[in-house]
């Protein structure tokens, strides 16, 4: 989410953009319940593709509708 609006904010001007923010964070206020220092959350532990990564790492789903769409947290 922080990368697109980074980079919508070459078209939308930076000050739009900035604006943005406060919103997402309240948008995602309850996936913030951890101390992680993702905007959307630490997730759970990644088991199901930790072979394609080195160390720990943590998956979040953002949406379950028609277009799977997912973080993931190193």
């Amino acid at each position: 989410m922080i990368e697109m609006i980074t980079h919508l904010a070459f078209y939308v001007g930076w000050p739009n953009a900035w604006a943005v923010f406060p919103m997402v964070r309240e948008v995602y206020a309850d996936s913030k319940a951890n101390n992680s220092d993702s905007l959307f959350g630490l997730g759970e532990p990644n088991v199901n593709f930790a072979k394609y990564f080195k160390g720990n790492s943590y998956l979040k789903m953002l949406n379950t509708n028609l277009t799977l769409i997912l973080t993931i947290t190193m």
